[in-house]
């Protein structure tokens, strides 16, 4: 359904320790994530931001299972 299509949908990170409603979402630019994640493809040349986001949260979608899946992520400082 092409309607369905424009609802923007996030992953919702739980159990994070000290933080609530952090998402992963499509974003381009630092004032559109707000201490979320967002996936990209690309690094900007000016290094300000991400292009290719949504095609990047597709792929995610895809490796963890759907957007019914239910998966873990750990961060990890490198």
């Amino acid at each position: 359904d092409a309607e369905a299509e424009k609802v923007a949908k996030v992953w919702l990170l739980m159990d994070v320790p000290g933080r609530k409603f952090i998402e992963i979402h499509c974003a381009n630019t630092p004032d559109q994530i707000r201490g979320c994640i967002a996936p990209g493809m690309v690094i900007k040349k000016n290094k300000d931001g991400i292009e290719q986001s949504r095609v990047a949260l597709d792929k995610l979608t895809k490796t963890v299972g759907g957007w019914d899946a239910t998966w873990e992520l750990e961060i990890v400082s490198v």
